[in-house]
């Protein structure tokens, strides 16, 4: 059973708090908020990548049985699409390469990605790659190494526990992707010193921005996290905090090198059609979600 994340969300059963990221570009200060960590849902079965049951051994009949378990906090993936519907629903948007990257270098539990993890059942050598990995074992491997760390306090920022769905300008019309897609999808992050160098130079990673995937492409690797549509500004030379509309940085000519690592206009801002615009920070409780917005921008 493949569980809508989408519809969890809106829910309110998925775990998400937000956390401020600092961008500056010539003498500019742009406090962004991200989700500290990727969402996370709880009850989740024991499931296979394409979220089939899974199996386990019994070493005392000495054979696979099903896999009863279920485990809360677990990072599940989400599409591009799904990313932008959760955005819509909490407030946020896809986040853009430089943010992905502020967050690696600004986290205060970092470890280097997990991109294999141990196969499921014992005897069986080598590894599988993070895209079809069992969900149970991935979140056992990112809580593994977050532990290592100290644990998660509930405030620090996380990285790295995924790569990420993005907004480049290089979607504009899909001429990145295969003519068979509908639409096409980046993905960019999984941070580790011995990979490629990233979009700024200032880190390497092994996913470079992608676009094999369209809009409606998930695997595990993929989790799930976003920036908020709104953040705090701080032009260079003032002390005067201005509560800005990201999109509205991304389009502006002298303020978009805060968000789009070519220093021009991004103009592809969402994936799939336009949702409201939020005039205030998503207020969001458990069970569930509130947004505070204009009235006049829900009409």
């Amino acid at each position: 059973m493949r569980i809508d994340v989408v519809e969890e969300v809106r829910q309110g059963k998925a775990h998400f708090e937000w956390k401020d990221i600092l961008r500056e570009h010539k003498g500019h200060m742009l406090y962004v908020p991200v989700l500290r960590d990727a969402m996370k849902f709880d009850n989740v079965p024991a499931m296979t990548w394409d979220w089939k049951p899974t199996t386990t051994w019994d070493p005392a009949k000495k054979q696979l049985v099903p896999d009863e378990r279920t485990m809360d906090g677990v990072r599940l993936p989400g599409s591009p699409r799904q990313l932008q519907e959760i955005g819509d629903l909490i407030g946020g948007m896809l986040m853009v390469p430089l943010v992905i990257e502020e967050i690696w270098l600004q986290a205060d539990i970092k470890f280097t990605a997990v991109v294999n993890t141990a196969n499921r059942h014992p005897g069986i050598k080598g590894r599988v790659i993070v895209a079809n990995s069992d969900y149970f074992i991935l979140h056992q491997a990112i809580e593994e190494q977050i532990a290592k760390l100290g644990g998660d306090d509930g405030n620090g920022l996380i990285s790295c526990v995924g790569k990420y769905w993005c907004l480049v300008n290089d979607l504009l019309n899909g001429r990145k992707a295969p003519a068979t897609q509908l639409d096409c999808a980046c993905n960019f992050g999984w941070f580790h010193p011995g990979s490629g160098q990233s979009v700024s130079g200032r880190c390497k990673r092994y996913q470079g921005p992608g676009f094999h995937h369209d809009y409606n492409h998930w695997d595990p690797s993929q989790t799930i996290r976003l920036m908020h549509q709104w953040g705090r500004l701080f032009r260079a030379g003032s002390d005067v905090e201005e509560h800005v509309f990201l999109p509205d940085i991304c389009v502006d000519k002298e303020l978009c090198g805060l968000l789009n690592y070519t220093n021009k206009p991004l103009t592809y801002l969402r994936q799939i059609h336009p949702g409201p615009k939020l005039e205030m920070m998503g207020t969001i409780t458990l069970p569930e979600v509130t947004i505070t917005a204009s009235p006049d921008d829900l009409a």
